[in-house]
């Protein structure tokens, strides 16, 4: 569930600052740009966020196991 709401709070934040206010107000670049540069920050961001959620997810525990007996610092 906090996979899908990090993803979810990553793609409204993006969405809303990079689609909805640098690209129309900072940048004012033509219109064929401004739509590739949306696109980039839209829905793809949404989907690489959920893929990296379920692949941590998978890999964390993984981990977590497989170096459960190493010591946390060196000394």
């Amino acid at each position: 569930m906090a996979t899908i709401v990090a993803a979810a709070g990553k793609f409204g934040f993006l969405y809303l600052s990079v689609v909805q206010l640098v690209v129309p107000i900072v940048l004012a670049i033509p219109a064929p740009q401004s739509a590739v540069v949306s696109a980039a920050f839209s829905f793809p961001q949404l989907f690489t966020a959920l893929a990296g959620g379920v692949i941590a997810t998978i890999i964390i525990p993984l981990l977590k196991k497989a170096l459960g007996n190493l010591p946390l610092t060196s000394h």
